[in-house]
């Protein structure tokens, strides 16, 4: 299969066993095709929940953070795709203007939501200690 650019289309040629034949696509067609092709590239999010704390590149502290999260997020928060589940997404959580509360994503607010929860959200606040919470804020700033 050859593929030809011209001006304003895009010709394919294609041989099989009864002798060549040509087909013309249209510059619409064309940027169609290739536009549909990066819409399914970019919606294959790559789900890295499975991946190693070395492939991810976690520090120790971030690592630990990981498996708080892990164990009392996982469940209803998705961490490295837009999925969401029960409760909202936290990729780029860092990234984003504010929380789904209004509010701006700091450290400080990230903390109150997750020691004395909100609206839906438990507390855990008698579950983890200083420690912890730092190594799941550290974490969540990798997402």
């Amino acid at each position: 299969m050859q593929l030809r650019f011209f001006s304003f289309a895009v010709l394919v040629k294609t041989r099989d066993c009864y002798g060549a034949t040509m087909r013309l696509f249209s510059p619409r067609s064309a940027i169609a095709a290739l536009l549909c092709v990066c819409a399914i590239l970019l919606a294959c999010e790559t789900d890295k929940s499975r991946w190693t704390d070395a492939q991810l590149h976690l520090t120790p502290e971030q690592a630990a953070g990981r498996n708080v999260f892990n164990s009392y997020c996982s469940a209803c928060h998705s961490a490295y795709t837009s999925k969401k589940l029960t409760g909202p997404p936290l990729t780029d959580l860092y990234k984003k203007r504010a929380m789904p509360s209004g509010a701006p994503p700091t450290d400080e607010r990230v903390s109150a939501v997750v020691m004395r929860g909100r609206q839906m959200m438990p507390a855990f606040g008698g579950v983890l200690d200083e420690q912890d919470l730092q190594s799941l804020l550290a974490y969540l700033h990798t997402l």
